[in-house]
């Protein structure tokens, strides 16, 4: 804490601030240093820094998604990685550079003997409309395709086009299509020239038959009409017609067909039906191009999200969880851990509630001896250590320092100045300096003071000098320094280290008793203190929210959420928006609550009613309402944890 804000939090969760700071850090193997982040435990070459492996709270449950923006507050980002679709958006120019490596396109689903092999590259507007595409675009046939929606396509080389295969037109070889210059050299060598004036060579076609040709009319299959067909046209009329006989045998693209008539093949309805055989089997099972590159742990773990959406499918559990619950009717006795559960709790037991009772004392108690005070202190601080003026063994002179000196100092400094004053008299000149100065020789001293070693025995044998008893002689020093003696002190008083072990308390009254009368709870009455969060802000869910007026409090294990909310303040629509989530540090209702809030008005069709609703194991409060936008609703929501 610094006045009173709270900078950082140390909890069995770890570490917890608003800001840090720091040149380097380095959590688990990722090291961040300067402005570079890198894996710093793998000591292999496939080392990596995974990014959003994890989805919320460590689990799997929901998607994230990975941008990248220019530092300019940019509405697109230049590189986003959506996880929902599995797609790579780039905002920017997509610029290659390396020794020529090029772009390499992988189906990871299936090998190129399959021809569901698709890999497309597309092109796009603001609206999503396609424009044009490159790559494999059809699941029935191995083609690859160069469309453009909107225009034409140009090929302009240096040099030529060269086609290694067929050229095809329409579907149609251009080899069917066009003749070549040296067929057409030779059919044209067997034609005779036309010569102005002239007929054929012979007359044998004559008017009639020119009249009979000029009758004779083209006619269409698919138009009808009276005209001719060739047999041409007719053949690849019957074509294009399916044979009675043939059963569909003879039909051109079956898998145009089945697309047509919405039905699957053999090989489709095995990869898109389950097999009742298999019991569900397939949908957990990993095939060897999903577990290659994984670990073994990695291998297990996709398995157990599969096995897990299929749990949750069925509204199934995972086997053996049954024998994880615990029983209703057991009152928590089935625990297999109750300390741990005590701990996840945040309660004392018995014994821990004994142990700290046992370490108080009542009021009367208290301590009644001096404080040391501030001007106590002030007085120890002016305290400072002196020295006489000396000349050190280098012959440097060192000039007086003001303040106390030790004993030592004096007695050398005494020796330089007065060297008999300290052992230079006799002991008739010393008794006559002790009386000019009233002060007591060492022998004057020692007869009339007690030694600090033995003080109070010198006062005892003087009173038995006096004729006192050794025992009268204890009494009545006792009685000068107000004390008990050790029988009168066992006898009628509890030792403080025996905790009040030493008081006798025959019955479970007596006990009840000494508790009311040191204040003190009795154990199996005892209470733990019930934990309170205190009045806390709702938290809003985005952007969209207010929550200043809307409060929650959880005292032990009752929440109440109180204050008003506005119902046009939302995420999300009016049929199931969040208007407010509860915080962390709450635990959420276990089941689901709600309440409902009407808006009055004396005209009744204007009236309109409004829920609210906090489903079970949930933190969001969302809103369902029909007619009663922006409106300032008084809430009131209690339940237990």
């Amino acid at each position: 804490m610094k006045q009173g804000k709270e900078l950082a939090r140390v909890t069995e969760d770890g570490i917890s601030c608003g800001t840090s700071l720091n040149e380097n850090a380095r959590i688990g193997a990722v090291r961040i240093k300067g402005y570079d982040i890198y894996n710093t435990s793998d000591v292999t070459d496939e080392g990596c820094i995974r990014i959003n492996y994890h989805g919320t709270e460590g689990g799997g449950t929901k998607y994230r998604d990975f941008a990248v923006h220019d530092g300019k507050a940019c509405t697109t980002p230049v590189l986003k990685v959506i996880g929902r679709t599995a797609t790579l958006q780039v905002g920017g120019l997509l610029s290659l550079q390396s020794t020529g490596r090029g772009i390499d396109i992988q189906n990871t689903a299936y090998t190129k003997d399959n021809a569901r092999l698709t890999n497309l590259i597309t092109w796009r507007d603001s609206a999503a409309a396609l424009l044009a595409t490159v790559g494999f675009d059809t699941a029935d046939s191995f083609r690859f395709a160069l469309r453009n929606a909107l225009g034409d396509i140009v090929l302009a080389p240096l040099g030529a086009v060269d086609v290694l295969g067929t050229l095809k037109i329409n579907g149609k070889s251009v080899s069917d299509t066009y003749v070549t210059v040296r067929a057409f050299t030779e059919a044209m060598g067997k034609k005779v020239d036309v010569v102005e004036g002239k007929q054929l060579s012979t007359e044998d076609f004559t008017t009639e038959y020119r009249k009979k040709l000029a009758a004779i009319t083209t006619g269409e299959l698919t138009e009808g009409g009276e005209g001719y067909v060739t047999s041409g046209t007719v053949a690849a009329a019957l074509k294009m017609k399916l044979s009675a006989d043939g059963n569909l045998s003879d039909v051109m693209d079956k898998a145009a067909a089945r697309k047509n008539i919405d039905v699957y093949s053999k090989a489709e309805a095995g990869e898109v039906f389950l097999e009742i055989s298999e019991g569900l089997k397939e949908l957990v099972r990993l095939t060897a191009d999903e577990i290659s590159g994984l670990t073994a742990e990695e291998a297990a773990e996709l398995k157990a999200k599969r096995q897990a959406a299929v749990r949750d499918t069925l509204d199934a559990e995972k086997k053996g969880t049954g024998e994880l619950k615990l029983a209703k009717t057991s009152n928590l006795s089935d625990l297999p851990d109750k300390g741990k559960a005590r701990k996840n709790l945040e309660v004392y037991s018995t014994a821990e509630i004994d142990r700290m009772m046992d370490g108080k004392l009542g009021t009367d108690s208290a301590y009644e001896g001096i404080v040391f005070t501030p001007e106590l202190r002030d007085k120890l601080l002016e305290i400072k250590t002196g020295s006489f003026a000396y000349i050190d063994e280098g012959g440097i002179s060192h000039a007086q320092v003001e303040g106390y000196v030790m004993t030592s100092q004096v007695v050398r400094e005494l020796k330089k100045k007065a060297e008999r004053l300290m052992g230079g008299y006799n002991a008739s000149e010393k008794d006559t300096i002790a009386t000019n100065l009233n002060l007591y020789t060492k022998a004057g001293a020692d007869a009339r003071f007690a030694a600090l070693e033995n003080l109070f025995q010198d006062y005892i044998d003087f009173l038995t000098g006096q004729g006192k008893s050794p025992m009268e002689a204890r009494q009545l020093l006792r009685n000068k320094l107000d004390v008990l003696s050790k029988d009168e002190i066992v006898k009628d008083y509890l030792r403080k280290d025996g905790k009040l072990s030493d008081l006798s308390l025959p019955t479970a009254e007596a006990k009840r008793q000494a508790c009311r009368a040191i204040g003190a709870a009795y154990a199996e009455e005892y209470q733990p203190l019930l934990a309170d969060t205190g009045w806390m802000h709702m938290e809003n869910s985005g952007s969209g929210t207010d929550t200043q007026g809307l409060f929650i409090r959880q005292i032990g294990n009752i929440v109440s959420i109180q204050g008003y909310i506005n119902t046009a303040r939302r995420d999300g629509s009016n049929w199931g928006g969040i208007v407010a989530v509860i915080p962390n540090k709450i635990q959420p209702p276990r089941y689901s609550v709600r309440c409902s809030a009407a808006d009055w008005n004396d005209d009744h069709k204007y009236n309109r009613g409004s829920s609210f609703t906090i489903y079970g194991g949930s933190r969001r409060i969302q809103l369902y309402e029909r007619g009663m936008y922006n409106v300032n609703v008084e809430l009131n929501f209690t339940y237990f944890v």
